[in-house]
């Protein structure tokens, strides 16, 4: 049986859009907050955190994702729509929690440490290998 505080299922049936962005927060170690409604649910470590996830899971579902200062006011906050591909809403959460690693180099190589991509492998060719 699947646990409800892990895939926070959409209530209709239809497949959750957030799922995949709640994996990954869960799989940082971001915990979820209680709410006082079922369709918004937010998320955050326990201890001093970077980062407040918000998800609203209404009519217009979106993601809010705020990086927070160190006094746990917020400084800024993108957001994602039910539409937004999963993958782009982990590289947007990757952004929020790097933002300040430094130069956009720094901060592109600290994402594709994060996500396990190695930026000095050359990509396969999608032609594939060269004809005989």
């Amino acid at each position: 049986m699947p646990d409800p505080l892990r895939t926070d299922p959409a209530r209709d049936g239809t497949p959750d859009p957030f799922a995949r962005l709640v994996q990954e927060l869960q799989d940082q170690d971001y915990t979820r907050r209680e709410s006082v409604t079922p369709d918004i649910v937010s998320y955050t470590k326990a201890t001093a955190s970077d980062l407040l996830a918000t998800i609203e899971r209404g009519a217009a579902g979106h993601a809010r994702l705020a990086a927070l200062a160190p006094d746990g006011s917020r400084r800024w906050e993108v957001t994602c729509t039910a539409a937004t591909p999963p993958q782009v809403q982990i590289l947007l959460l990757f952004a929020v929690l790097l933002a300040d690693a430094g130069d956009e180099q720094d901060v592109l190589r600290s994402m594709a440490d994060a996500l396990r991509v190695d930026l000095d492998t050359e990509p396969a060719d999608p032609a594939g290998p060269p004809a005989d």
